[in-house]
C-alpha cells in the first residue's frame, strides 16, 4: 500500500523457520505503534534483531523475531495494526466538514486521535469495518455504526 502510515507487518521464510518483521517508520509515528511496543515490552518479547531499512524513500526500523517465538501474539499485533489503519481513516472523516466531521466540531481538536483509536477499537471489535474488495488501499465503513458510537464515545447529540 503506498503512502503507509501504519505499522505493518511480514514475514520472511529462513529455511523451515519464518522471521516476523515488525515494521515501524522513524519519521512518522503511527497511532498503534507505542502500543505495539508497549505489548511487546510488557510481555518482555525482545526482537532477535533490530534494522533499519529503507521503503520507498522512508527509513524504516523493523523488528524482527522468530515466528516460534512470537507464535500467537502475531493476532494481537495485527488488531493493533488494523485498529489503528481503521483510525487513520476515522481521522481523516472526522476532520471533514460534513457528516463525522459535524458530530466532532464540539470536541478540541487535540482530542481527535484519542477519539478516533478508541472508536476505531468498536468497530473493529464489530467488524464494522472491511477492506474494499475492488481497491485494497480503500475500507468500507459501516457508517451508522461509525456514528452511534461516536456519539457514544463524546456525549454528544
Amino acid at each position: 500500500m503506498s503512502g503507509r502510515s501504519t505499522m505493518w507487518i511480514t514475514f520472511e521464510l529462513n529455511g523451515w523457520m519464518a522471521h516476523v518483521n515488525l515494521c515501524f517508520l522513524r519519521d512518522e509515528e503511527a497511532v498503534e505503534d507505542p502500543r505495539a511496543r508497549a505489548y511487546l515490552n510488557e510481555r518482555k518479547l525482545e526482537p532477535r534483531r533490530v534494522l533499519a531499512r529503507e521503503w520507498e524513500g522512508r527509513e524504516v526500523e523493523v523488528w524482527q523475531y522468530g515466528e516460534c517465538y512470537l507464535g500467537g501474539h502475531v493476532r494481537e499485533l495485527d488488531r493493533l495494526r488494523w485498529q489503528g489503519e481503521v483510525s487513520d481513516v476515522l481521522r481523516q472523516a472526522m476532520a471533514e466538514p460534513d457528516d463525522l466531521g459535524t458530530l466532532m466540531a464540539a470536541l478540541p481538536p487535540e482530542r481527535a486521535r484519542e477519539v478516533a483509536w478508541s472508536l476505531a477499537g468498536a468497530v473493529v471489535e464489530a467488524g464494522a469495518a472491511q477492506v474494499n474488495p475492488e481497491d485494497g488501499s480503500k475500507l468500507h465503513l459501516d457508517l451508522a455504526f461509525v456514528r452511534e458510537e461516536l456519539r457514544k464515545l463524546t456525549g454528544l447529540p
